[in-house]
């Protein structure tokens, strides 16, 4: 069996390919900005437009999925962006770790979206 159809066969099956890295780890939580973004959107913080982080701890088990998945620091008080983006960490796929599973700590960095920047008209030259 050719590496290709490997890979191709692993993407359909929904697993991830190659190793767990940081940049994999950074691209997968990339995959679900939108999930993320929609917990912050429909949270008290969201509404309220408050900026702030949290810190969210995963393990991700030998298999690639998030085994558990915790609140680990917030600057947010509000336990229904937690609960959300808990409930959200804990559907994801990673590549699986090639020596047993891996603790992770990620920050999320939440706000308004920052204003459209609109440039001056040009003025004329004299």
């Amino acid at each position: 069996m050719s590496l290709a159809l490997l890979s191709a066969m692993l993407l359909a099956a929904g697993e991830k390919a190659g190793p767990l890295t940081l940049d994999t780890i950074r691209d997968v939580v990339h995959e679900h900005r939108a999930e993320v973004r929609a917990c912050y959107d429909g949270s008290a913080s969201g509404k309220a437009k408050t900026a702030g982080k949290l810190t969210a701890h995963f393990v991700i088990s030998e298999q690639g999925t998030v085994s558990e998945a915790s609140i680990r620091d917030a600057t947010l008080d509000d336990k229904g962006l937690e609960a959300c983006l808990v409930g959200a960490v804990k559907g994801w796929k990673f590549p699986k770790p090639k020596h047993g599973p891996a603790a992770i700590n990620f920050p999320f960095h939440f706000g308004p979206p920052p204003a459209k920047f609109v440039p001056p008209p040009p003025e004329p030259v004299e």
